[in-house]
């Protein structure tokens, strides 16, 4: 059996359907009306996967999320913006049915610019993101 794995994925999302954020009354009447101006969008990501032994196995991944906002629409009720994704995990098999998964992955948002009538305002994203599964197949 081959002991690595390559991984790769690109989505595309139709974003560019999301152009307004509007609310009206049960009369019709207009409460709210945003401009939203997305546009379509895509991940790429590629990752790794080692099988160590009949236990372990070990994966890598770095992604890229391209934001639908364009920056003369970015708000700061959406301040979105590129995002990279550096992840690992691991799993370990205590036997063919049980097992558990343990991972981590940051995400660093690109520093962008917000204007807002006479305000600017600066964004940036940054996450750490861990999780742990217990698998069981019967």
């Amino acid at each position: 059996a081959p002991q690595w794995a390559i991984h790769y994925s690109l989505a595309y999302t139709s974003w560019s359907q999301f152009q307004e954020l509007k609310a009206k009354s049960t009369a019709g009447d207009t409460l709210f009306e945003k401009h939203e101006g997305f546009k379509d969008a895509y991940r790429i990501a590629l990752g790794t996967t080692y099988y160590y032994d009949d236990n372990w196995t070990f994966r890598t991944g770095i992604a890229f999320d391209d934001s639908p906002v364009p920056a003369q629409n970015r708000s700061i009720s959406i301040p979105d913006q590129d995002r990279f994704w550096l992840s690992a995990g691991t799993t370990y098999a205590f036997n063919k049915d049980a097992s558990v998964d343990v991972g981590v992955s940051y995400m660093h948002g690109q520093s962008v610019k917000i204007n807002e009538g006479p305000y600017q305002f600066e964004s940036e994203g940054k996450a750490w993101l861990f999780g742990t599964n217990f698998n069981y197949a019967f």
